[in-house]
This record gives C-alpha cells, sequence and structure tokens, in this order.
C-alpha cells in the first residue's frame, strides 16, 4: 500500500510540473500603427542598468547578451541601427523575485474519517525579461513582448537561453521594417 501511494504521489508532483508552463510569452501592440516609414531603431537613454543584489542572473555579462540577441532580432526583422535619427527606441526589462511553490498529495486513509496530507514547500525564482519599443521621442509605446518563468538556482547555458528567449518573444512581434499591416502572429 505504501508503494502505490509513493507511486500516486509521484505521479501526481510529476504531473503538477509537467503541466505547468515553464516560459509564458505575451505581446502587445498597437495594431493601427503605419511602420511603413519605420526602419530604424536605437536604444534608449533610459536604458535599465544592472541592479543590484541578483549578481548570478542579472549582470553586466548577460546585460550583453541580451542587448545583442535584441539587435539580432531587431535586424531579422528587417530594422537598422542608426544612433543619430532612430525612428524607433528599444529598451527592456528584467525581472526576479523570490516565490514559493506549495505542493499538497494526499496520503493513503488512516481510516473512513481522516485523510492526512503531504505537503511540499519549495523556493522558487520567478524571472521576466521585458522588450519595449517606443517612437523616437519616447511619447508613445509601439510594442512590449515579454517572456515569464521559474529561473534556474544556478543558471547553465545562458548564452543559448537568452538567445531562444529573445527570439521566442521578437516572434510575437508583428511587423517587419516598412510595412503598413501586421504579419500574421503565432504565439
Amino acid at each position: 500500500m505504501k508503494i502505490l501511494h509513493l507511486f500516486i504521489t509521484s505521479c501526481l508532483v510529476f504531473f503538477i510540473v509537467a503541466c505547468s508552463p515553464k516560459i509564458k510569452f505575451r505581446s502587445h501592440f498597437k495594431k493601427d500603427k503605419d511602420f511603413s516609414r519605420t526602419a530604424t531603431y536605437y536604444w534608449s537613454p533610459l536604458q535599465e542598468i544592472v541592479k543590484p543584489g541578483q549578481p548570478l542572473y542579472d549582470n553586466q555579462v548577460h546585460r550583453e547578451m541580451i542587448k545583442k540577441a535584441i539587435e539580432k532580432e531587431m535586424q531579422r526583422k528587417g530594422f537598422k541601427k542608426d544612433s543619430l535619427s532612430p525612428d524607433l527606441r528599444i529598451e527592456y526589462f528584467i525581472k526576479l523575485e523570490d516565490k514559493r511553490s506549495v505542493i499538497t498529495a494526499p496520503l493513503p486513509y488512516i481510516d473512513s474519517f481522516d485523510q492526512e496530507y503531504r505537503v511540499k514547500v519549495e523556493q522558487l525564482k520567478k524571472g521576466s525579461l521585458v522588450i519595449h519599443l517606443e517612437n523616437a521621442s519616447g511619447t508613445e509605446s509601439i510594442w512590449l513582448g515579454s517572456a515569464e518563468g521559474t529561473v534556474e538556482a544556478i543558471p547553465t547555458d545562458i548564452s543559448k537561453k537568452i538567445n531562444h528567449t529573445v527570439k521566442k518573444i521578437f516572434s510575437t512581434f508583428p511587423y517587419k521594417a516598412g510595412s503598413t499591416t501586421p504579419e500574421t502572429v503565432d504565439y
């Protein structure tokens, strides 16, 4: 009976972990924006800098990787970098927060009236990356793309994960440089 209970509990925990989404991607954009005259971008002077307190996740090396990945995706979308008179300004934000995950699973019945539960509590780190495009003057938001998920306790393959995440965020960006209408976007 104990083995059966252990098996059921293990299956339940696996099911909860396996079915929970790893990364959620979101996108918001101005549907009526005319991009036919939009072909260049540059970095916002208000770009957030490294925040103290999370050096394992938020550091200058990782931020440079994010910046390069964003520039690669902007070029892939047909935009060119222009520091003198860009059509768009781009910036990104990193948010990290500590969270708790609580999993409750029933133990086998002791008697017909009482049931006990096993509770497992885990400390997790939730992270999000938000990429924001605005007009050149910084007065109008054009597009916001984000990724949110659980961050590994000890980060591995950082460059690969950053490139994959930024590419996935930009897959939700509906415009190519010089287009007037949004492309079909699969989320």
